[in-house]
């Protein structure tokens, strides 16, 4: 699978031209790290409040809009 990612950047950076490397990777980068924030906090109030999950289901249409 990592195998995959500098394909990806690169046909990123092709996608964004007059833009440069750069704030391609850096949105890649950042979208990556921005997924993994539903996962934690889906955990954390699955045991602690009982609307973790619409709170789950907001965070995804967020991130989904996101991209």
């Amino acid at each position: 699978m990592t195998g995959y990612l500098p394909v990806g950047f690169e046909f990123a950076a092709e996608l964004t031209f007059p833009e440069s490397e750069g704030t391609s990777s850096g949105l890649l980068n950042a979208s990556a790290q921005v997924t993994t924030v539903p996962s934690y906090l889906t955990y954390y109030l699955r045991h602690r409040l009982v609307g973790g999950n619409v709170l789950f289901r907001v965070c995804l249409s967020v991130c989904l809009l996101m991209e």
